[in-house]
């Protein structure tokens, strides 16, 4: 009974050993290629297996790449919208499409973006994209030659557009900007790309 005992541990390791020792070749060479990743939770078997021995999407793409990490780095091998090698600088799992890189919160002004003539009296568009956390509400300003001007919009919704009307008070004259910032977060903002002209009404 014993000798059965041995015979099938030795036949577990025999089995195992194989996998163990690649992983630890593979580990090895991925810790080499990108030491950002050492001691850290992609410095495990995850980085390519979901259970050992079976490969996650990553691993697989490792493998038909001639288990080479810079053949699949611009790769998206898990299809969550980022390339392989943004997930292990970012510490996320390329091959597993739950886990992926928080995109950084900003703002990017469309409308206006220079040149434009706006005209007082009138209703203008202001248009603008956000990525990552900027917050549910943001401010619409308008600013002169670098300095601020008035606040067309003290709070309005994140939703990427918003009309505002051009006052009679507002100043007229060449160098005017649009500047969109989160409410939340007012470190988090944009001007608009150029300068743009706003003129009183023909009468």
């Amino acid at each position: 009974m014993e000798k059965l005992r041995i015979l099938a541990v030795l036949l577990v390791c025999l089995v195992a050993s194989p996998f163990a020792l690649a992983k630890i070749e593979y580990m090895d060479d991925a810790i080499a290629k990108y030491p950002n990743i050492s001691d850290t939770v992609l410095d495990s078997c995850s980085l390519c297996h979901t259970i050992v021995p079976e490969l996650n999407l990553y691993g697989d793409a490792f493998k038909d790449a001639n288990r080479s990490f810079t053949a699949i780095e611009n790769d998206d091998s898990d299809h969550d919208g980022t390339k392989n090698i943004d997930e292990i600088n970012a510490l996320t799992f390329p091959g597993d499409d739950s886990s992926f890189p928080v995109p950084q919160a900003s703002i990017k002004v469309k409308k206006p973006n220079g040149g434009e003539t706006w005209t007082i009296g009138t209703k203008v568009q202001v248009t603008w994209n956000s990525t990552g956390d900027v917050g549910p509400d943001v401010s619409i300003e308008l600013w002169q030659n670098g300095q601020k001007v008035k606040t067309l919009k003290g709070s309005t919704p994140n939703d990427g557009k918003q009309r505002v009307m051009l006052k009679e008070t507002l100043p007229t004259g060449a160098g005017f900007s649009v500047r969109v910032k989160s409410v939340s977060n007012p470190s988090i903002s944009d001007h608009c790309d150029a300068t743009f002209d706003i003129v009183a009404p023909t009468p």
